[in-house]
């Protein structure tokens, strides 16, 4: 089962997308000489890119073998930069069991 899930996620690219975002939205009046500027907030997004097109690209950040959890499209406009991530593999020593907070 494992296996089969490594080699579905192997047909996606592992991304890290820098994009533009908006920032707040304001819930009182203002006056307009005091009003400060809301400048767009750079965010930093990884994932899996599940779906990529000329228009948007989604990426999901959890997977299992039949569900995702954590997906997100990102209008293209707004992408400023794509990095593919490449895979380093680290030999851990010894065998790892994980431990019951039960036992």
């Amino acid at each position: 089962m494992i296996i089969d899930l490594k080699k579905r996620l192997m047909a996606y690219k592992k991304v890290e997308i820098h994009w533009l975002d908006s920032k707040g939205v304001t819930s009182d009046w203002e006056f307009l000489d005091e009003i400060e500027p809301f400048e767009p907030v750079m965010i930093v997004s990884m994932g899996f890119l599940f779906q990529d097109n000329d228009n948007y690209k989604t990426i999901i950040q959890s997977c299992n073998e039949t569900q995702v959890l954590g997906r997100m499209t990102i209008p293209v406009c707004s992408i400023q930069q794509i990095i593919e991530l490449k895979q380093i593999k680290k030999q851990l020593k010894g065998k790892r069991k994980c431990k019951s907070k039960d036992k």
